[in-house]
């Protein structure tokens, strides 16, 4: 069985992650965060890749200060669902359709973050009162580097659940360096938890009836954590999603395997994990290879396209339309934007900047299936067919 890494500095994650352009690290201002921009086959097959997800740490120091959840995955997306450990102990737990958000400390104040760093949504959680009592617990939990881990729920923040009122709900808590997860009774009852559904504390290897909780309705889903550190009362290291069908059918409406732009859509999509696991397991099979043959490829042109902009931005006006008409005209969307984007000094780099433009642009070409196609020969892309 997989245990979390000892991470105490940035340092004892760098390594893992170089000249792996799925990850990215990303500062602003005191904090420094490592979060994967997308997902294929070939990342989280370690401990410490599945930890980039939106950790934690303070710019000048290098230290940690902020650990949510690792990368876990939904049921039947990495192995057989017969194979996961059904002979432990394990729960059911509610799945909120909310934004997980988790503190930091910086000069002794409290700064409330998402998996991207302070945003619009952490900022809301500013709207909710906390008691001094609940300060002084999450401060303190801070200090001795345990990380508490929420879920924010708002109808300011609605995602497909209507909200009455915003809340805070307690995830999970876990130690900053070792990464363990506590059980929950550790942790002050100060704050709401999510409701249990199913406990198992039997020998039984039996698999349960998991197209019962696939077939609720009115919420997002489940989590089930399996037993690591005994009886577990709440998350641990080994947990699994399980989204219901009503739920992803209203968080993607149309969405059908035969068509070439819903499945070019889903590689780049955020919720791509989701969906995977409801595919066919012929499908699941067919789309894993076509998304790995179709990174690859569209990496390539990112790096050309990347490598042409490193050597065009102190050109002039005109000569950098000059070169885009005589080089790369069919991309002269993507790099005239990438470039005006780059000059703005957004604290992004100049790769991820194109990477994010050329990805715009096909996208946005996708359902056309004529103009699609053009690009896609273009670039050497795989078709779905």
């Amino acid at each position: 069985m997989e245990t979390p890494p000892v991470i105490n500095s940035i340092d004892d994650v760098l390594p893992h992650i170089k000249n792996k352009p799925q990850f990215a690290v990303k500062t602003n201002g005191p904090i420094t965060s490592i979060d994967y921009i997308y997902q294929d086959s070939t990342m989280f097959h370690t401990p410490m890749e599945r930890e980039c997800r939106g950790i934690k740490f303070d710019t000048n120091s290098g230290k940690i200060i902020g650990r949510p959840f690792h990368k876990f995955f939904n049921v039947g997306e990495r192995e057989p669902i017969e194979a996961l450990p059904w002979h432990k102990k394990y729960i059911f737990r509610e799945k909120l359709d909310g934004s997980m958000v988790h503190p930091v400390l910086l000069n002794d104040k409290l700064v409330w973050c998402t998996r991207a760093g302070v945003t619009d949504i952490s900022e809301m959680v500013n709207t909710i009162p906390l008691s001094k009592e609940q300060t002084e617990c999450i401060t303190s939990m801070l200090r001795n580097k345990l990380m508490p881990i929420f879920e924010f729920c708002s109808p300011e923040n609605q995602v497909v659940i209507e909200h009455a009122r915003p809340r805070m709900v307690l995830l999970a808590c876990r130690d900053m360096i070792t990464g363990v997860y506590y059980a929950d009774p550790f942790i002050s009852a100060e704050f709401p938890r999510p409701d249990i559904i199913t406990k198992k504390y039997s020998n039984s290897s039996t698999v349960p009836d998991l197209d019962f909780y696939r077939e609720g309705e009115n919420q997002e889903g489940f989590v089930i954590s399996f037993d690591v550190y005994g009886c577990p009362m709440g998350f641990t290291y080994e947990s699994y999603k399980l989204k219901t069908l009503w739920y992803l059918l209203r968080h993607r409406h149309a969405f059908t395997w035969n068509k070439e732009k819903h499945m070019v859509a889903l590689i780049f999509a955020p919720d791509k994990d989701d969906l995977i696991g409801y595919m066919p397991r012929n499908i699941q099979e067919k789309f894993k290879e076509f998304e790995y043959k179709y990174r690859t490829q569209f990496l390539m042109e990112v790096n050309v396209l990347y490598n042409f902009l490193c050597n065009n931005l102190n050109a002039s006006d005109k000569m950098f339309a000059e070169n885009v008409n005589r080089n790369h005209r069919n991309y002269s969307s993507v790099l005239f934007g990438a470039r005006k984007e780059f000059e703005r000094s957004i604290p992004t780099s100049l790769y991820e900047i194109t990477r994010q433009h050329l990805e715009h642009y096909v996208k946005k070409l996708a359902p056309n299936t004529v103009k699609y196609s053009l690009i896609a020969n273009t670039m050497g892309l795989p078709r779905w067919t």
